[in-house]
């Protein structure tokens, strides 16, 4: 989060009350008076009550909202909530509040209880407003980049009778279980036992730490702060606030002390500055947490666990006054008693509340793209803007040339990844992307749509004959053959066998002579195939080849991830400069029911994706099909070879429950044993498929289900598209290409003209634009069986949304 500050400084006391400056980084400076006696009977038994666990969240709200009145009137609190308003219309912008008291009896008061009533909260509880103890001092920062793991030195001294004593290995056990999500991030060593000041010192000039942990006793003799140390001996040794921070006077690479003692964030109510947390801070620690009153166990864990977790990791590493915010907001929410939520103090120098930087090893510097993590490197590099002021150390301005390096090359990151978002949609123009399988599956959920949408009937004159037995070749001798008989008999228009014939057996003669029975009674009959010869020729018995040389369609079904659409319906093959056809079996059985001649010819009907038919007197008419691909490699179909030219037709589906219509669906067994009276209102006129349960089966994708489909009912599918002159189109590349450029600047505009705009107001028109385009690609299949990719135009919108949004925010802005 990006914050501004607002500094609200507290003078000696004059006739009036407390003097109170408020200056805003917006709104100028405004002047007002605290009108507080600290020595008043209510201030001091609210204080007592405090100190004596006597208070519960209601008076303590009740407390800190009192507190807010008497600091925030007239002109100061006018001020503060045009800072506040302005630093909130962003989202990711908030209001630091700098307390810089002087008198020592107003800063000895519990300013962390202090409540927003506007925003119903505890001021430091709100990442938008957090409260920080500032201490004015020129120093800089030093030694900003800091390697990681940072190093912590935990010191903790023995106790000393009359205090309780610190059971050491329980306190060493819960600061383990408060720092195990930042294991990686943190090399602890701990100082316990009888820990004299000279072995603190020591420790401290023989290694260099980052962070100091103190756990430990506290308190004030004679007016001034103390921590309890251990003498040679065993017995207590009273370190006061002069002894103890001078050990950290020549340390700069020690950023942040925690003083985990009771009374160790209190001060001197005589003295300005006088306290241990405040003292540290002058002596060049940049910040120092600690405790304004005792804290119980589990309060600390939760205080530590958070405070470190934030300060240590993720996107705001290093920024002390978001990882007390943080670690105050789980106080107030995890733990029973309310007055450890303004227990723990932050005393701050670092004007932007940065106390550390990760320094990277990375031989690729880490670019910050995120908007949280852009505001933590902008409080960076205005941290070593501030040292080069203080210092004009030249490490300083490089250090700024390094961030504002990143900052360019995050830029041009940002045009380079708009350029290569648009050269990945032309990819897509010509189909690149199809090898991640996601334009299959859209277009698959578009036709699943537009076929709830408008469903294509099942043709009255299909009937689907199947057996779920397994089809031996013995069949040709008696079952095919009477089967055949009875469909004939019984006025089948075309019977179409989607089974093979490949291997010769002894009753290829029985076949035959059925077949030629049939074609005598005007029933034609169509066989399938699927392989080749050695000849490179279609493998199919000899004597039922002879029977129907016209009647072969080549069986092979286009399936890609378990989603069947499309069939080969024409296979162009170049051989010894001599092209010849092989054609679908739906299409050889379509044009045989309705008495048409295939007129094909490659070379003039190829490119333009037509099949031309005649009819017995003479008149012509053609279908288009799909797509044309060359093949390339091997073939998911033994008919297909490398190079061969495929003319796929993309078939309009079926729902399953039409298929298997009883009026349209017979079972091969009982066709055999009924009467032909019987049999001719379900085939009289009709085109009979007849197909196989057992080996030709198909797991089908259809939406979120899979269902299990045959091949005959493929072949349905296909023939009944034919039938109803229904050949889905893909849109042309040239189309698509106009839907997405369209899509793109809708997507540009949107972002662009209501950046100013709520973000809700610009999720519902964006998500408006999504439904149009949805319901315009289903009306587009229903209506003309257009299948448009929606894909990349959608991909075009929210890309061209995002980068602009980006460009406005992190460039223009």
């Amino acid at each position: 989060m990006l914050y501004h500050n607002f500094d609200i400084a507290i003078d000696e006391a004059n006739t009036r009350g407390y003097p109170v400056r408020a200056q805003s980084e917006n709104f100028g400076e405004a002047r007002g008076i605290l009108l507080l006696d600290p020595d008043h009977t209510a201030v001091h038994e609210a204080l007592i009550r405090l100190e004596d666990r006597q208070t519960d969240m209601e008076e303590l709200v009740r407390f800190g909202t009192r507190l807010y009145t008497l600091l925030f009137t007239g002109e100061i609190e006018t001020i503060f909530q045009q800072s506040f308003g302005h630093a909130r219309a962003s989202r990711d912008t908030g209001l630091r509040v700098r307390l810089r008291i002087g008198p020592p009896e107003i800063a000895a008061l519990p300013w962390e209880a202090m409540y927003f009533p506007a925003q119903k909260c505890f001021m430091g509880s709100s990442m938008s407003s957090p409260l920080v103890r500032y201490l004015e001092i020129a120093i800089p920062i030093p030694e900003l980049s800091v390697p990681f793991p940072i190093r912590m030195l935990v010191v903790i001294p023995a106790s000393v009778s009359p205090y309780p004593e610190l059971n050491s290995a329980a306190e060493k056990e819960q600061l383990d279980q408060a720092l195990h999500d930042v294991k990686k991030q943190v090399h602890i060593r701990f100082l316990e036992g009888n820990v004299t000041l000279e072995q603190l010192s020591d420790e401290l000039n023989d290694r260099k730490y980052n962070c100091l942990h103190f756990i430990g006793h506290g308190g004030f003799r004679d007016d001034r702060g103390c921590l309890l140390f251990n003498t040679e001996e065993g017995a207590a040794d009273y370190v006061d606030e002069s002894r103890f921070v001078s050990l950290f006077q020549n340390h700069p690479t020690m950023k942040l002390a925690v003083l985990n003692s009771c009374h160790g964030a209190s001060i001197s109510s005589t003295r300005s500055l006088s306290g241990i947390a405040p003292g540290l801070v002058t002596r060049g620690i940049p910040a120092v947490v600690a405790m304004k009153y005792a804290i119980d166990d589990r309060s600390a864990i939760v205080f530590a666990r958070e405070f470190y977790r934030k300060l240590f990791r993720g996107w705001d590493t290093g920024r002390v006054d978001v990882a007390m915010v943080q670690a105050r907001n789980r106080l107030s929410a995890e733990v029973d008693d309310a007055r450890d939520y303004c227990t723990p103090v932050l005393y701050l120098r670092a004007r932007e509340g940065i106390l550390f930087t990760p320094q990277q090893k990375k031989f690729v510097p880490h670019i910050p793209w995120a908007k949280s993590e852009l505001h933590r490197i902008k409080a960076v590099y205005d941290t070593y803007q501030n040292n080069s002021v203080l210092t004009g150390n030249p490490e300083d301005r490089e250090a700024m040339s390094r961030l504002a390096r990143l900052e360019t090359l995050r830029r041009y990151g940002q045009i380079c990844g708009a350029i290569v978002a648009c050269v990945l949609f032309l990819f897509s123009w010509v189909g690149a992307f199809d090898l991640l399988n996601l334009d299959t599956l859209t277009e698959m959920y578009s036709m699943r749509l537009g076929e709830w949408v408008a469903d294509t009937p099942f043709n009255e004159n299909i009937v689907i004959v199947t057996t779920d037995q397994k089809v031996e070749k013995s069949w040709r001798g008696q079952q095919h053959p009477d089967l055949l008989g009875k469909l004939a008999e019984a006025g089948a228009k075309t019977v179409a066998f989607d089974m093979v014939f490949e291997e010769q057996t002894a009753q290829d003669n029985l076949f035959a002579a059925a077949i030629e029975k049939a074609k005598a009674r005007e029933t034609q009959v169509v066989v399938g195939v699927q392989k080749l010869d050695e000849q490179n020729r279609v493998k199919i018995a000899a004597e039922i080849q002879r029977a129907i040389p016209q009647g072969l369609g080549n069986t092979c079904i286009g399936q890609k991830l378990r989603i069947t659409q499309s069939v080969p319906l024409v296979v162009v093959k170049q051989g010894d400069s001599v092209l010849t056809t092989d054609f679908a079996f739906s299409l050889v059985a379509y044009a045989a029911f309705k008495g048409l001649k295939i007129d094909f010819n490659p070379e003039r009907d190829m490119e333009k994706r037509h099949v031309h038919f005649t009819s017995a007197d003479g008149h012509s008419s053609s279908l288009q099909f799909a797509e044309v691909i060359r093949a390339k490699g091997k073939q998911w179909c033994a008919l297909i070879a490398d190079g061969d030219l495929v003319g796929n037709l993309v078939f309009a589906p079926v729902s399953t429950g039409a298929l298997r219509d009883p009026h349209q669906r017979l079972r091969y067994e009982m066709v055999l044993g009924m009467p032909v009276s019987e049999l001719v209102p379900y085939v009289g006129g009709k085109l009979v498929l007849v197909g196989g349960e057992h080996d030709d089966v198909f797991s089908e994708r259809r939406g979120w289900l899979r269902e299990k489909r045959y091949g005959v009912e493929y072949h349905a599918e296909a023939v009944n598209s034919l039938l109803h002159n229904i050949s889905v189109q893909r849109l042309s590349g040239g189309w698509q290409f106009m839907v997405m450029a369209l899509l793109g600047f809708l997507g540009s505009s949107i972002r662009g003209s209501m950046s100013a705009a709520p973000r809700y107001k610009r999720v519902i028109a964006s998500t408006c634009v999504v439904f149009l385009t949805f319901c315009c690609v289903l009306y587009l299949y229903a209506a003309y069986h257009l299948l448009v990719n929606i894909l990349y135009p959608i991909g075009a919108f929210a890309v061209s949304y995002l980068v602009t949004g980006k460009i406005d925010r992190r460039i223009l802005t």
